[in-house]
């Protein structure tokens, strides 16, 4: 489970992101960012609408996958960021490691993680 110190959940911090912050486009994936001060934590919020499935239980595989993949990828953070992560495809053809190896393709392309 993501720690809740790594979690962006207020709806202004998120419209601050979408609007002044970066994006990355991926296949499964667009990624917004925005840099915070050094010394702050990486923070993290997830939107899987239901554009993707009308299933609950597929939404919440895809926030779950993406949950812990990013898990896994904070400690190699080079910077410190806010992150919003929208799923824009259905994952009923993808599997694990597909969702894993967009989004590290997505923060290496951002500079947010190093490349190798």
């Amino acid at each position: 489970m993501l720690k809740r110190a790594n979690r962006l959940h207020l709806e202004r911090d998120i419209a601050r992101v979408r609007t002044k912050g970066s994006s990355r486009r991926g296949q499964l994936f667009n990624l917004r960012y925005l840099r915070v001060e050094e010394g702050q934590i990486s923070r993290v919020a997830f939107v899987v609408s239901k554009k993707i499935s009308k299933k609950a239980v597929e939404r919440n595989k895809v926030a779950r996958w993406s949950r812990e993949v990013i898990q896994k990828l904070l400690p190699s953070f080079k910077v410190s960021v806010d992150l919003v992560l929208s799923a824009q495809q259905p994952f009923v053809k993808y599997s694990f490691l597909g969702c894993e190896q967009e989004i590290e393709k997505l923060f290496k392309d951002a500079g947010l993680i190093q490349n190798g």
